[in-house]
């Protein structure tokens, strides 16, 4: 696969100025075969025709509109007309680098062993250029990069996840080991720094779940991960031992937290909603061992409560208001926490 199309998906709502901002980097990334895929949720502001204009004058981009149905569905309508052999999926409100395509397909690749010959002469095994595997199964489940983290509340800026990914442990199934990445580390989470097989989300036929309006891009990455899982072989007899990832480890997605069209911000507050992703843990974890799972969903609770109380210490509300969400201790313990992690 020399050149491959990589389908972009972004939702839209009221975010003109943003998606100008974002479709502009697009269409001068150093990697060019794209189809951006870009669809209006229902805006009342001129995003429709901004992008609309934008895309007369470059035939990658698609705009399709639909009625205020939330991301979700948004997202759900661009992966019906995605054609690409890869899926990314952006936030018209965040950002990238211009080589983000670029080294998030190096990311899909593997290194090539040298021939025979050569490993002979250096009495050990030799790899060459990385290329796409020809077998899809020895591929990585999907490349993935870091953020740099724009939190415009407190004009405080950082970037995270770049470090290198947990190893996995002699003897841990691939299951158990997603899961313990989760626990202690945050880069799988989120749907819109990764790279995707594309055979994988139209086999399964892969959608974002629209009843959720909270943490429905966690759910995507567990079900494409099960799914992958499932593709390798694993049945609820066998668990497979191991998984690739394949890491990017530079900030290449500019998140912008705090905005305006943000509803993240919003239904962070209300623990109900983290307890709604812990269930969802808990299903990706239900294939192992009753006692291995409950550990780990424990621990993610245990997570899950700490960013909670951070979500809620951060948010630009009224002291009094924030009392709502959290116990004054649980607060206190929060405020003083983000002093040193703003």
């Amino acid at each position: 696969m020399k050149n491959p199309l990589i389908s972009v998906i972004i939702p839209v709502y009221n975010t003109s100025l943003a998606i100008r901002r974002l479709l502009a980097i697009l269409l001068t990334q150093t990697y060019e075969n794209l189809e951006i895929i870009c669809v209006d949720d229902g805006s009342t502001d001129d995003s429709l025709e901004q992008m609309q204009k934008m895309a007369e004058k470059d035939r990658r981009l698609k705009i399709y509109h639909q009625e205020n149905g939330g991301a979700s569905s948004a997202r759900n309508l661009g992966l019906d007309h995605a054609t690409g052999d890869y899926i990314s999926f952006l936030d018209s409100d965040d950002l990238i680098t211009l080589d983000y395509y670029d080294l998030m397909l190096n990311g899909l690749k593997i290194r090539k062993k040298a021939d025979k010959s050569a490993q002979k002469s250096a009495k050990a095994k030799v790899y060459t250029e990385k290329i796409f595997p020809d077998d899809l199964k020895k591929a990585p489940a999907f490349s993935v990069c870091g953020f740099h983290y724009f939190r415009l509340n407190s004009n405080s800026q950082s970037d995270v996840f770049i470090s290198p990914l947990p190893k996995q442990k002699s003897g841990e199934t691939a299951r158990a080991y997603l899961l313990r990445f989760m626990n202690e580390d945050g880069r799988l989470y989120s749907s819109v720094n990764k790279l995707y097989h594309a055979s994988i989300i139209r086999n399964n036929h892969l959608r974002f779940d629209v009843t959720k309006d909270f943490a429905e891009d966690t759910k995507f990455v567990f079900d494409y991960l099960d799914a992958w899982l499932k593709f390798q072989g694993e049945t609820p007899q066998k668990l497979i031992s191991r998984i690739k990832i394949g890491p990017v480890l530079k900030p290449l997605y500019i998140y912008n937290y705090g905005t305006t069209t943000s509803t993240v911000k919003k239904s962070s507050l209300i623990w109900e909603n983290w307890e709604k992703s812990v269930a969802d843990f808990a299903e990706f974890a239900s294939p192992l061992p009753a006692k291995q799972g409950k550990s780990l969903v424990h621990k993610l609770r245990r997570r899950f409560k700490v960013s909670h109380a951070l979500a809620v210490a951060r948010v630009n509300l009224p002291r009094e208001k924030k009392l709502k969400y959290l116990n004054s201790f649980q607060l206190l313990s929060a405020e003083f926490i983000v002093k040193f992690r703003p």
